[in-house]
């Protein structure tokens, strides 16, 4: 399996997976791009996040006879032509290959992740350095989410929804001005930054790191959920 990501819109990316002469599309933001992308082969399933119109203003302008996405999503049709709704733990396998699902509520009610083969693609849940706002979920579901992304294997690969790094560094230099893996990450930082790690999450993205003294101190709260949330409002505002 071979993962190609594709720039979309402003900042997004989609991300086609081919093996052989078949195809499946993450996010697809726009058609064209993935059309082109997509060549010759043959899309046999279209892989949604969520629902916002960035990551599935694609899908009706591809011809592809599954759509997938969380649960929650197809139960109120917000994702358009969706043939399959997720819940958490679902699996299916792709080319050999088992794909796990993984509700990740936070950024939206119906968010979910697809884990395959160490390779996670997360939408707007886990952004490298940062993660998503909470439009419709709590700190709290978004704290409890990311828990769980951060206990993945440390060598996962993570292929995020926006190209956000530089950014989100920069904010997390305000919280760890002295840390120098956060410095060492800005100085080797490439465009695209994707994927990025588990691991390198863990040492550097402040959205994992809740339970850190250091973060603690910078956001002057010890309490998960306040902390994260504490995180959550300053990156707003950054």
């Amino acid at each position: 399996m071979q993962i190609h990501p594709i720039p979309m819109l402003t900042d997004n990316y989609a991300y086609l997976l081919t093996e052989g002469e078949e195809a499946v599309i993450v996010d697809p933001s726009e058609a064209e791009p993935a059309r082109i992308a997509i060549g010759e082969r043959r899309l046999i399933s279209i892989w949604c996040t969520h629902h916002h119109p960035d990551h599935v203003g694609g899908v009706e302008g591809l011809d592809c006879p599954e759509v997938l996405g969380g649960s929650y999503d197809l139960e109120k049709k917000r994702i358009p032509r969706q043939t399959r709704g997720l819940a958490d733990g679902a699996t299916f396998m792709l080319w050999g290959k088992r794909v796990e699902v993984l509700f990740v509520p936070g950024h939206t009610l119906g968010a979910i992740c697809y884990l395959i083969d160490g390779n996670l693609f997360c939408g707007d849940t886990l952004f490298l350095a940062g993660c998503g706002r909470l439009f419709e979920g709590t700190a709290a579901m978004m704290r409890s989410s990311l828990a769980r992304l951060r206990a993945l294997p440390p060598t996962t690969k993570i292929w995020c929804g926006h190209e956000y790094t530089a950014k989100n560094l920069a904010f997390a230099t305000t919280l760890e001005p002295e840390s120098p893996v956060l410095r060492k990450r800005q100085r080797l930082l490439k465009n695209p930054s994707i994927p990025g790690t588990i691991a390198e999450e863990c040492a550097t993205n402040p959205f994992f790191r809740w339970d850190a003294p250091e973060i603690q101190k910078a956001v002057s709260r010890t309490e998960p959920d306040a902390v994260f949330a504490e995180l959550r409002r300053q990156r707003n505002h950054y």
